[in-house]
């Protein structure tokens, strides 16, 4: 299948991009190389419509997140990010400001092809029927893709926010990371794949700062989470 629009691929290896560069364009994507951060900016002023970015975190004259705090202040295109296997904070960081996927280093070229085929069909899916969910205080308006508690918006991203109207439409029952994947991510999941610990990490921290309790969704050891149906004083 042949995708209308580039990929752009910002990584200070220019070996690295250049790999990359022919393995996607077999798999059917155009790409954009750009091999430092200030190359990728010097490209996103010009203005060029990108249908996803794949881009590393770590570079030597300007961060991944320095560009990805500039993209998001412009565009919504769908972001992969790439970090070391040891930059938990840094992937937390990078998905508060809005990344939509990450993956560590090193990694298979397959698995960036499928992750970006994934966010593509996300982009174009299509919410549920059920246009809002409200259940403790928490409105889910699936039309704008925005969480609110009273008149404060909880600042979600796409993929908290899929999440959560997830949790929240089988409150009181088990929803597994797998089907947390499918749904959500729009792949498989794979061993080791903790991609939804970390989007849950991030929506338990933004509701901790609105008022509400950790265990408002609770971990279910092998089985995946549980949004509370009922709220009580002690939870």
């Amino acid at each position: 299948m042949a995708y209308s629009g580039s990929i752009l691929l910002v990584d200070d290896d220019p070996d690295l991009t250049t790999m990359l560069s022919v393995f996607l364009k077999r798999e059917g994507f155009e790409t954009d190389v750009a091999n430092s951060g200030f190359d990728a900016l010097g490209k996103l002023h010009e203005q060029i419509d990108y249908i996803a970015m794949v881009l590393d975190i770590v570079m030597p004259d300007k961060s991944g997140l320095d560009v990805l705090r500039f993209v998001r202040q412009n565009s919504s295109v769908p972001i992969i990010l790439l970090t070391s296997r040891n930059d938990f904070s840094d992937r937390i960081n990078g998905l508060d400001l809005g990344a939509d996927d990450y993956l560590t280093k090193p990694f298979n070229p397959g698995e960036l092809a499928a992750r970006l085929r994934a966010l593509l069909r996300r982009c174009s899916v299509q919410m549920p029927e059920q246009k809002h969910v409200s259940l403790h205080g928490i409105k889910l308006d699936s039309i704008n893709l925005k969480a609110t508690h009273g008149k404060t918006d909880l600042n979600l991203t796409t993929v908290e926010f899929l999440t959560l109207y997830q949790l929240m439409s089988h409150a009181g029952s088990p929803v597994s990371k797998e089907h947390l994947t499918r749904t959500v991510l729009k792949r498989a999941l794979i061993p080791q794949d903790r991609s939804m610990d970390v989007h849950i990490c991030r929506i338990r921290q933004k509701l901790s700062t609105a008022g509400y309790p950790e265990n408002l969704i609770s971990t279910l050891r092998g089985s995946g989470w549980r949004f509370l149906a009922e709220l009580t004083e002690s939870a």
